[in-house]
C-alpha cells in the first residue's frame, strides 16, 4: 500500500506539470523514432528560395507538441534518397513533384530560446537555374587613385559612391559605379555592368600595395571596342593613365541565376494546387506511421497556408500560440539576408 501511494503521488505530481505546461503555452516535443536515420541528417533551416534556393516550393515546420516521427517508415516505400540533410522521395499526388523532410529547428525570438530538432515537410517541383554570360576585366595599378568627375560618369550612365580613408599608417580607396538596371524577372533587377576601384596601403610595413580595377559585364560574350574605351574613361577619371590598360585580364564564363529558373518537368507552378498537394501527404505520412500526433484539423489548418514560395524559415508554415500560421504572421524576428 505504501509503494501505492507513491506511486499515485508521482503521478499527481506528473498531471500537475503537463497541466503547468499547457497553461504557460509552451511546447515539448517528442523524440522521433527511426533514431540512425535521424541523428545522421545535418540540421537545415528548411530550402529556401530567397537565400539560394529556387522558387517553386512550399514548407511546414511540424513544431506542435506531441508529434512524433518514425523515419524509419520511409524506407518501406519506393525510390527513397537520403542525403546529407534531407530525406526526398517522390510526392503521393504527382510523382513528377518531390516530397523533402528535413530536421530543423522552432526560434521563439529571444536569446537562446530554440526548440529541440523537429521534422520539416516540403514539397519542391525539379527546377535548373537560368545561366548568363559574363565577361570579367581586372587592372592593377600603383598610383593613388584620385576621386572621380561624376558629371563624366553619370554621362555614361553610371551611378555610384567614392570613398577615401586617410590615417598616418593607412590610405583605403573603394569608388564602385554601376549602370543598366535589368529586370529580369518580376521583383528581381540586377545591375548589367558593374565597376569596382580599390587601394589599399599601409606605409610603415614598407611599400604600398598595388591597386586593382575590377569590371564585370553580364549578358555578354566578349569585350567590344565601345565598351573597352567605356572602361579606360572610367580609369582616367580615377587618375589612373590608360596606358595601364596593357595589364588587364580579360576573362569570359558564366553565372547562375538563383532567382530565376524554370521547372523541369511539365508543370506550371503558378497553377499547381500546392494546397492538396500537402494536403495528401501529410495525410499519407500519418496513415503510414510516419508522422503521430497530427490531426485530421492540423491537416486542414496547415494545407491552405501551403502556397507558391512559402518556404524557408521567414515563409513556411509554423504551429505558433495555438494556431498554425505563416511563420512571418508570427512576430518574431526574421532573417535577413
Amino acid at each position: 500500500m505504501r509503494h501505492l501511494g507513491i506511486l499515485i503521488s508521482i503521478l499527481v505530481i506528473l498531471s500537475l506539470a503537463a497541466v503547468i505546461v499547457l497553461l504557460r503555452g509552451e511546447y515539448r516535443f517528442s523524440p522521433p523514432y527511426g533514431d540512425e536515420i535521424w541523428e545522421n541528417l545535418t540540421p537545415s533551416e528548411g530550402f529556401d528560395p530567397w537565400f539560394g534556393g529556387d522558387p517553386f516550393t512550399t514548407e511546414v515546420a511540424l513544431s506542435k507538441s506531441g508529434m512524433i516521427y518514425n523515419l524509419s517508415e520511409i524506407m518501406k516505400i519506393e525510390n527513397v534518397n537520403i542525403c546529407e540533410e534531407s530525406i526526398i522521395y517522390r510526392s503521393h499526388y504527382n510523382p513528377d513533384v518531390s516530397v523533402i523532410l528535413t530536421k530543423t529547428r522552432f526560434y521563439y525570438g529571444h536569446g537562446d530560446s530554440y526548440s529541440p530538432y523537429l521534422l520539416s515537410v516540403g514539397l519542391k517541383i525539379p527546377s535548373k537555374h537560368h545561366t548568363r554570360p559574363e565577361v570579367e576585366v581586372i587592372v592593377e595599378f600603383d598610383n593613388l587613385p584620385e576621386e572621380p568627375d561624376e558629371n563624366i560618369l553619370q554621362a555614361l550612365g553610371y551611378e555610384g559612391s567614392f570613398e577615401i580613408e586617410r590615417s598616418d599608417n593607412f590610405i583605403y580607396v573603394r569608388s564602385v559605379w554601376t549602370r543598366d538596371t535589368i529586370e529580369i524577372a518580376p521583383g528581381w533587377e540586377i545591375k548589367k555592368v558593374w565597376t569596382i576601384v580599390c587601394w589599399e596601403g599601409h606605409k610603415e610595413n614598407g611599400p604600398l600595395h598595388p591597386g586593382g580595377f575590377r569590371a564585370l559585364i553580364r549578358f555578354e560574350n566578349s569585350l567590344t571596342t565601345e565598351l573597352e574605351n567605356e572602361l579606360k574613361t572610367i580609369l582616367e577619371v580615377h587618375g589612373i593613365s590608360s596606358d595601364v590598360w596593357e595589364r588587364a585580364t580579360v576573362g569570359t564564363g558564366t553565372y547562375e541565376e538563383n532567382m530565376l529558373s524554370f521547372p523541369t518537368v511539365d508543370i506550371d507552378p503558378e497553377a499547381f494546387d500546392w494546397e492538396e498537394a500537402m494536403r495528401v501527404e501529410l495525410t499519407w505520412l500519418r496513415d503510414n506511421g510516419v508522422i503521430s500526433g497530427i490531426t485530421d484539423s492540423d491537416i486542414e489548418s496547415i494545407s491552405p497556408l501551403c502556397k507558391l514560395r512559402t518556404s524557408g524559415y521567414n515563409s513556411r508554415v509554423v504551429f505558433y500560440n495555438g494556431e498554425w500560421m505563416n511563420y512571418h504572421e508570427t512576430g518574431l524576428p526574421l532573417i535577413s539576408g
